[in-house]
């Protein structure tokens, strides 16, 4: 519970950061090949 308090506290400066956004489209994606496997 301490890890997600600290990161909705984060500042949005860096949720806004390049790497931050290109982590998301990483893990969205990863996310989405391992849903494709599954469905197909």
């Amino acid at each position: 519970m301490r890890i997600h308090r600290t990161r909705l506290q984060l500042p949005a400066k860096l949720l806004s950061s390049p790497l931050f956004i290109c982590m998301n489209l990483f893990v969205a994606n990863v996310g989405y090949v391992e849903l494709a496997e599954e469905w197909n």
